[in-house]
C-alpha cells in the first residue's frame, strides 16, 4: 500500500510503544490515519478525535494540528477527508462504500424483522465493515446476536433456519450483501475478559 509505506517512514514502528510513553499528539494522529487507511478508509478530523490512538486531546487541538501536517506532507486532505499521502481516491471509494452500506443496511433490516419474532433473540447488531459503512459490493453482512440467558443453542438454531428459508443467509457461494451469522453471545455472559 503506498500510504503504509509513506508512514513507515513517518513512524518508525506503528506498533504498540511502551507503556509509560506517550505518544505526541503529531505521532497519535499519524498513526490512527494509518490504521485506518489499512482498510480503506479515510477519516473526518472529528473521526481522528474519537478514535485518537493513545494520545488524549481536545478536539481543537486536533484541529490546530491537522493543516501543519499538511502542509509537511505527513497527511493529505481531500476535501474533509485526511489520508495518506497519495490516499485521496480513498475518499471516493469511501462514499461508495457508504453507498453500498445503504442497500446493506436495508437489506439486514428484512433479516430483523424476521429475527425479531424468534424467541431468545434479545438483540442484533450489524457489526465489522458494514457497522461502519464499509463494505465492499461483494461482501455479507455480518450479525452480533445477543440471546437470552441459556437459549443460545436453541436461538442459533432458529436464527440460521429461518434466514435460510427466506433466502437471506450467506452460504456456498451466496455471499453478497447474505447475512452471516457472525457472533452469538448469551445475556449472562457478556464479559468476555477471560476469552
Amino acid at each position: 500500500m503506498i500510504g503504509i509505506q509513506h508512514f513507515a517512514s513517518v513512524i518508525p514502528a506503528v506498533g504498540t510503544p511502551p507503556a509509560e510513553a506517550s505518544p505526541t499528539l503529531a505521532h497519535a494522529i499519524v498513526a490512527t490515519v494509518a490504521f485506518f487507511d489499512c482498510v480503506d478508509y479515510p477519516l473526518t478530523a472529528t473521526e481522528i478525535h474519537r478514535w485518537l490512538w493513545k494520545c488524549p486531546a481536545r478536539l481543537a487541538d486536533v484541529l490546530d494540528a491537522l493543516p501543519a501536517m499538511v502542509a509537511a506532507g505527513k497527511l493529505e486532505q481531500t476535501n474533509a477527508f485526511y489520508t495518506a499521502p497519495g490516499r485521496g481516491d480513498l475518499v471516493w471509494t469511501r462514499h461508495e462504500r457508504y453507498r453500498i452500506a445503504e442497500r446493506k443496511f436495508a437489506r439486514a433490516l428484512a433479516a430483523v424483522r424476521l429475527l425479531r419474532y424468534i424467541p431468545g433473540v434479545q438483540m442484533v447488531a450489524v457489526c465489522n465493515t458494514a457497522a461502519y459503512a464499509n463494505a465492499r459490493g461483494g461482501s455479507d453482512i455480518d450479525f452480533f446476536i445477543l440471546t437470552a440467558p441459556g437459549r443460545i443453542w436453541w436461538t442459533r438454531l432458529l436464527t440460521v433456519l429461518v434466514l435460510q428459508a427466506a433466502g437471506l443467509r450467506r452460504h456456498a457461494a451466496h455471499v453478497a450483501a447474505r447475512c452471516w451469522l457472525s457472533f452469538y453471545l448469551a445475556a449472562d455472559r457478556l464479559d468476555l475478559a477471560d476469552v
